[in-house]
């Protein structure tokens, strides 16, 4: 929330995109297909599919300037934060009605991947996971550039579902959420997540 706040008081932008620092973004090819992407209630991502509801990853979350700024304008005393930020996000975009749940495939979070692979930009927008070393290595063979634009696949035909339940999920991904004036705490009995590099930076 705090970078989207940063971003709509200092720049005059159209899109705004959160990524994890882990994620490989095919730059030259994501600038080339802005152009032919709506500008108005766009939420492009790679969402989740479950039983009664959806919600996008918070790998990749890219959305247009208006939703930003109804996510901005929300009423502070009504707010609600959590600790994840994919479910944070699925429960505002409840309360958004004629957004566009952009669903790509191209966006790869899947673990079980060829790092070894060639010409990554040819296949996806960007993959997930990419640390240093495996950064390094794509940057230098993805092939990044202008492709072909795809159209735009009715939601529907992915997701059966369009809004998002966090008392849907269970174990160390539920929390309460709670106001965000309350600057809240979530405490659970958790180690320390070093990530798959096994150290913080």
């Amino acid at each position: 929330m705090y970078h989207a706040k940063w971003a709509a008081a200092n720049y005059d932008f159209q899109y705004f995109l959160r990524t994890e620092d882990d994620y490989f973004v095919c730059l030259k090819k994501l600038l080339n297909e802005l152009p032919w992407r709506p500008k108005q209630n766009l939420c492009w991502g790679n969402f989740h599919c479950e039983v009664n509801m959806t919600w996008i990853d918070e790998s990749w979350m890219m959305f247009s300037r208006d939703i930003i700024d109804k996510f901005l304008n929300q009423d502070a005393r009504t707010m609600l934060c959590h600790p994840h930020a994919d479910q944070q996000i699925g429960m505002w975009l409840n309360n958004i009605s004629g957004r566009l749940l952009f669903h790509d495939v191209r966006l790869n979070h899947v673990r079980e991947f060829d790092w070894r692979a060639r010409n990554v930009c040819v296949t996806y927008m960007g993959v997930h996971q990419a640390f240093s070393s495996r950064m390094l290595q794509l940057a230098k063979t993805s092939e990044d550039g202008a492709k072909t634009v795809p159209p735009i696949s009715k939601f529907s035909s992915y997701c059966e579902y369009d809004t998002f339940d966090y008392r849907k999920l269970n174990g160390q991904y539920f929390y309460e959420p709670k106001p965000c004036v309350e600057n809240a705490i979530w405490v659970k009995n958790h180690r320390l997540w070093l990530g798959e590099e096994g150290r913080v930076n």
